[in-house]
């Protein structure tokens, strides 16, 4: 935890603006908070008898799965505290910028959709057995 306060003295040692220091150390705040939540979720889960699979990459993101849902709750419910400290620091969400550029949705953006949109549909299909089915193969 030390390291996190000094990765941030360093940047304004170097001169740096306060924003880009206060967002860097903050980044590493929540990358270890992130981190420790997901070793303490995993710690519950092989108290329940849940243990996480390691051996086998099949059974390890089946595992990493189960750890994923209550690791995302938990750095949600984290969110409205952040916001209230980072208001009271000075860092308000009303304050937006206005863009000189607004971003477009241009082709290269479609192809990531659809890209996307058929992984999705190929990982739900494969998970509801369709794929198996249309093959003729059972498990």
């Amino acid at each position: 935890m030390f390291i996190l306060g000094t990765v941030s003295d360093g940047l304004r040692g170097l001169g740096f603006p306060e924003v880009i220091c206060f967002t860097v150390g903050y980044t590493f705040l929540l990358i270890y908070l992130s981190i420790n939540d997901i070793f303490h979720i995993a710690d519950a889960m092989k108290v329940k008898g849940l243990d996480l699979e390691t051996k086998n990459p099949c059974r390890l993101m089946k595992s990493l799965a189960r750890l994923m849902i209550p690791t995302i709750i938990t750095i949600v419910r984290r969110a409205m505290t952040m916001m209230a400290v980072l208001q009271m620091r000075g860092f308000s969400a009303s304050k937006q910028r206005q863009r000189k550029n607004p971003p477009k949705f241009d082709f290269g953006d479609g192809i990531f959709l659809i890209g996307g949109l058929i992984i999705l549909g190929s990982a739900l299909a494969g998970r509801l057995g369709w794929l198996s089915s249309a093959t003729g193969q059972r498990h």
